[in-house]
């Protein structure tokens, strides 16, 4: 896994993951809204084989809930609603896991 961000506006990041070093599963995007510590928005380029074959936008706002924080997240521009659904269990996962990890910290 390879992973890189530029957290500013106009700023880009990109992860590439997969069971396969010579043809990894591609994710980049640009930061378009940086605004600590109330939300951030990026577009997200899914690619396959090095071509880019559909680009979302991600909406993530914090809010301040006494000691916790309410974090919502939105994924927005799917192509259709199969390809929406692909996704479904993604995001999810991945925020279980990162609550996890700011437990600990």
């Amino acid at each position: 896994m390879e992973a890189s961000t530029d957290l500013r506006v106009g700023g880009g990041w990109r992860v590439a993951c997969g069971p396969s070093a010579d043809e990894p599963y591609v994710e980049d995007g640009v930061f378009e809204v940086v605004d600590p510590p109330h939300r951030v928005v990026y577009t997200c380029a899914h690619c396959v084989s090095g071509r880019p074959i559909f680009q979302t936008r991600i909406t993530v706002t914090f809010e301040a809930r006494g000691d916790q924080t309410l974090v919502a997240l939105v994924d927005a521009g799917f192509p259709d609603d199969e390809i929406r659904r692909e996704f479904e269990d993604g995001w999810p996962a991945f925020l279980a896991t990162f609550a996890r990890v700011v437990a600990t910290q």
